[in-house]
């Protein structure tokens, strides 16, 4: 979905960049075979799930597409690894 709140418009507002596609165009890409791009799509997507988690951690707080802050609880996790 578009809007304030989508993957694609908070990553580009808090600079991780434009998602490569519509998800919606996925399914029909894999259909003809297509695979490398559906996984680049996929894993770009998680790269930037990731980022915004990660800013999350560390700020409290991410941009909407309007580039007004939503200020989140961060989460309280035992994490094994870094995050650094």
């Amino acid at each position: 979905e578009s809007g304030l709140n989508s993957l694609d418009v908070i990553s580009q507002a808090n600079g991780f960049g434009a998602k490569a596609m519509s998800g919606a165009i996925a399914p029909r890409l894999w259909q003809q075979g297509r695979y490398a791009e559906v996984i680049d799509y996929c894993q770009g997507d998680a790269y930037k799930t990731k980022a915004l988690f990660e800013q999350i951690i560390h700020a409290g707080a991410v941009l909407r597409g309007d580039n007004a802050p939503i200020a989140l609880p961060r989460p309280m996790l035992d994490m094994p690894w870094s995050l650094a």
